[in-house]
C-alpha cells in the first residue's frame, strides 16, 4: 500500500519535537482520540500522511478498551528500516477475529469489521502475546527510504519496545499490490505465494 508523502517537515531536524516512543493510554473513551493525536504527531515528524495510521491506531486502541476488562493499554512506535511500526498492547490475551483467519462477521452483524479495515489500510497487521499474559497488535506503514534517510539520529536509534521482551515483527507481506512499484521504486518481496 502506498502512503502519501508530504514535503519534508522542518520537524525532521528538530529532535525536541519527537513524540514519546511509548504512551500510556487511559481506560476511558478518550483512548482513541489520544492514540490518533499521538500518531498524527509521529506522522508529522516523518513528513508523511497520517490518515491511514490514525484510522488503524484508533481502531486498535478502541479494541483494547472494549475487549479487555482491566489493565494498562499502551501505544508504542518505532522505525524499522523503512517502516513506521505502531503497536497497541493491553493486559489480556483475547483472540483476534478477522477474515484472514476465517472469522468473517455475519453479513447482518453490526460490529466485527475493525480489523478488516486496519488490515486494508496498513501495509502489515501482526499480533502476539506479551510476556505478562497480554497481547500486542502491530501495524506497519512503509515510509520509504527517502524519509528514513532524513530522520534525526534520535529517531533512527529507537528500537522496538524495550519495556518488555517483544518478538521481532513478522515478515511484511506485499498483498500482491504493487509488488515492484513501491513508493521508493524498490521491490518488496512477495510473501503471499
Amino acid at each position: 500500500m502506498s502512503h502519501s508523502h508530504r514535503a519534508p517537515s522542518t520537524a525532521l531536524g528538530a529532535t525536541e519535537n519527537v513524540p514519546a516512543p511509548r504512551l500510556a493510554l487511559p481506560r476511558d473513551p478518550s483512548v482513541a482520540r489520544l492514540a490518533r493525536d499521538h500518531v498524527a504527531k509521529v506522522c508529522a515528524l516523518l513528513g508523511i500522511g497520517a490518515d491511514e495510521a490514525k484510522l488503524a491506531v484508533s481502531e486498535l486502541a478502541t479494541n483494547a478498551l472494549e475487549h479487555t476488562r482491566s489493565g494498562p493499554i499502551s501505544l508504542h512506535w518505532w522505525i524499522d528500516g523503512r517502516w513506521l511500526v505502531v503497536e497497541v498492547s493491553d493486559a489480556e490475551l483475547v483472540p483476534l477475529h478477522w477474515s484472514a483467519h476465517g472469522d468473517a462477521p455475519a453479513v447482518e452483524a453490526e460490529c466485527g469489521r475493525g480489523l478488516e479495515i486496519v488490515a486494508a489500510v496498513a501495509d502489515a497487521l501482526t499480533y502476539g502475546a506479551t510476556h505478562d499474559g497480554g497481547k500486542w497488535v502491530r501495524v506497519d506503514f512503509l515510509i520509504g527510504k527517502d524519509v528514513a534517510a532524513r530522520l534525526p539520529e534520535q529517531v533512527r536509534a529507537m528500537e522496538r519496545p524495550s519495556w518488555r521482551n517483544s518478538p521481532p515483527p513478522a515478515p511484511r507481506p506485499c498483498r500482491c499490490v504493487g509488488v515492484s512499484g513501491t513508493a521508493d521504486s524498490e521491490t518488496i518481496p512477495c510473501l503471499c505465494h
